[in-house]
């Protein structure tokens, strides 16, 4: 009987332990879905004066950091290295690479399921251009600075794990010393691992 007891008060006492944890057991939950990993594939094409481009299938991965959370709000961003490009025909393409800090606010329209909206600076990584087998570095021909618009689906799989469908309008022109208008154009098929 007098195990059953201390037993009893053991079981209460861990009970009521557990309890007081709650609060700061939600705030954890909160903080680990604020930081992770995303990486995912880019769909990416070169828009302006040339009609006959054709999208490359490209890559990204980076950081991802929740900045603020509301019950239907949600403040991200991310640093990634993004991939971009374009194809012109099957022996000739454009391979570009930069560093991008899309910040974005989402709404949630369904449940787990959020609309976003944002701006995307960008810092140009290389720039090669390949025909017949042969690259030329072209990064001196190429603006350092590119500047978009993403805007796209988040969807919440899981308490740690997201999906992300975005498609970014570029703003600014590709190339230097050019009158002609060469953006990027990117669409972005994305998963999040939060811990």
């Amino acid at each position: 009987m007098k195990k059953i007891l201390i037993l009893f008060c053991l079981v209460f006492a861990c009970g009521a332990a557990t309890a007081q944890m709650d609060p700061e057991t939600e705030k954890k939950k909160k903080m680990e879905e604020m930081l992770g990993i995303s990486f995912g594939l880019n769909y990416a094409n070169i828009v302006g004066p040339h009609e006959d481009n054709n999208r490359l299938l490209r890559g990204h991965a980076g950081i991802y950091m929740g900045l603020w959370r509301a019950e239907k709000f949600l403040l991200n961003t991310m640093l990634l290295y993004s991939m971009m490009g374009a194809k012109f025909d099957s022996d000739a393409n454009y391979s570009l690479s930069y560093l991008v800090l899309p910040l974005m606010i989402n709404y949630m329209i369904a449940q787990n399921l959020y609309f976003g909206l944002g701006v995307q600076p960008g810092v140009l990584v290389g720039g090669k251009s390949k025909y017949n087998d042969q690259s030329t570095d072209i990064k001196d021909n190429l603006n350092s600075f590119d500047f978009g618009i993403p805007l796209g689906f988040r969807y919440r799989v899981a308490r740690n794990f997201h999906l992300a469908l975005l498609y970014t309008i570029g703003v600014t022109n590709i190339f230097k010393n050019s009158t002609n208008d060469a953006r990027n154009s990117v669409g972005l098929f994305g998963a999040t691992v939060n811990f």
